[in-house]
């Protein structure tokens, strides 16, 4: 990716804040936020330098999916940048970044985006705001204390951790939403951010969702882009398990259940093309 691409969502005295920001030895990217919640997003060179590779993996992966119709990123998923601040860890808009420059280059022109990260979707959900080509189902936590003001996307799924989220009432909600979200002009490329937060053991979400369920979500979401043509990008988005191996496990599902579709696909196309020989 080039500084162009990164002009297409953020604007240049941002670009420039975290460049200049990144030189020095450390430094906090907005401390305390505008609504005076803690917000430590640190910005110091290796992170700036991986937030740029995650946004090329996410942009690469979409160009993967369009080939052969699903792949991973194994990371990305930065939902929480704004085009003009950095918050909740994220500092440059991947999905975003990924979808301009898709557009520009006119692989696509619509996308959904189906977030299912256990906090609110607030960057995307800005970046996109009042454009139509863009979609987001957005399946969050209400009352998380994060971001303390939640942004509604175009199909928003806000729920509340009192209502006892297990891996039944969260997949109704899910199927639910896509149902209501597919009933629209079919996209021309779907982002999943595949969240390990949902988990029952996230020290930063409050669903008890547990990994059968997690990976359930992950191949119902997988399915309905196989079974409407649809490519499917998808990056991991956020994990806070009190155990790292419960974010690890997630993970590690999401991206078994990526290898089985598109082995599947690779498998049904050249039995395709076998058959038409």
């Amino acid at each position: 990716l080039d500084e162009e691409d990164f002009l297409r969502v953020h604007t240049p005295k941002y670009l420039e804040h975290l460049e200049r920001v990144a030189k020095r030895f450390f430094g906090y990217g907005g401390l305390l936020s505008t609504v005076g919640r803690l917000d430590y997003t640190p910005t110091v060179p290796k992170v700036l330098d991986f937030a740029k590779a995650s946004c090329a993996g996410t942009y690469h992966a979409a160009r993967l999916a369009q080939e052969q119709g699903f792949a991973m990123n194994l990371s990305g998923g930065f939902h929480h940048a704004f085009a003009d601040h950095e918050e909740g860890y994220c500092h440059l808009n991947d999905v975003a970044i990924a979808i301009r420059r898709l557009q520009v280059e006119g692989r696509i022109t619509t996308a959904l985006v189906v977030d299912c990260d256990v906090h609110n979707g607030n960057g995307n959900a800005t970046i996109f705001h009042g454009d139509p080509r863009i979609r987001i189902l957005d399946l969050y936590q209400a009352d998380n204390f994060y971001p303390a003001t939640k942004i509604p996307s175009s199909h928003s799924v806000p729920l509340s951790s009192e209502d006892h989220i297990d891996d039944k009432r969260y997949l109704f909600e899910l199927k639910q939403g896509l149902d209501r979200v597919m009933d629209f002009e079919k996209p021309d490329i779907i982002f999943y951010l595949a969240g390990a937060d949902p988990h029952e053991g996230d020290r930063l979400g409050g669903f008890k969702v547990t990994h059968a369920g997690l990976e359930s979500r992950d191949r119902y979401v997988l399915a309905m882009g196989r079974n409407n043509s649809i490519p499917v990008v998808v990056v991991t988005a956020g994990g806070y398990g009190n155990k790292l191996e419960d974010v690890v496990q997630v993970h590690y599902n999401t991206a078994i259940a990526v290898r089985d579709f598109a082995k599947d696909t690779h498998r049904a196309r050249a039995f395709s093309a076998d058959a038409a020989r």
